[in-house]
């Protein structure tokens, strides 16, 4: 539903790489940042750009919560979740993690896992409290990906190695390697 953001514009694009794309699953929006140091959402049906902002550093990564209701940008030096709310991004909270390579909302979006080089942070998505972290990766992790039933957790790193986690005692459960 555009009218939550507010009216579609021409389509609008971004003037360097992008560095990040995200999706959700309530709403037909794709985000995408740049490191133009903007963030724009898209709405696919209408084939329209619903927001532009300008962001105050260049952006590593970014999750749409399922909702499409928020929006969590990774920086170099600070993570920050945004709410999408009457045609912009309102700074919500801001996670002290840095720099957040990969993000990824579960996808009931109860919980919010942050890479942080070889590490993966676990966070509630709705207190932003703290949960526990994933260890074990000697490389830093590139990918993040929760089951649809939110019970694991998989992660791989930029040399292969692929693990998966439960996701309510954080512990490992397996591992692979490529």
């Amino acid at each position: 539903d555009a009218s939550i953001y507010h009216e579609c514009t021409h389509l609008s694009f971004h003037s360097a790489a992008v560095t990040s794309i995200s999706t959700c699953v309530q709403r037909p929006i794709v985000a995408t940042t740049s490191a133009d140091m903007t963030l724009r959402l898209y709405d696919y049906e209408q084939k329209c750009t619903v927001l532009v902002k300008t962001l105050d550093d260049e952006v590593l990564s970014s999750a749409l919560h399922p909702t499409g209701l928020f929006i969590t940008i990774g920086f170099r030096f600070y993570t920050r979740v945004y709410a999408l709310l009457q045609g912009d991004a309102h700074l919500l909270e801001d996670i002290n993690v840095k720099p957040a390579y990969e993000l990824r909302y579960s996808n009931g979006g109860g919980r919010l896992a942050i890479a942080v080089n070889n590490r993966v942070l676990i966070y509630d998505a709705h207190s932003f409290n703290f949960i526990g972290t994933l260890v074990g990766h000697l490389s830093p992790v590139k990918s993040i990906h929760f089951s649809p039933t939110d019970d694991r957790v998989t992660t791989c790193d930029v040399g292969g190695m692929t693990f998966v986690w439960s996701s309510a005692t954080l512990k490992r459960e397996s591992n692979m390697e490529s």
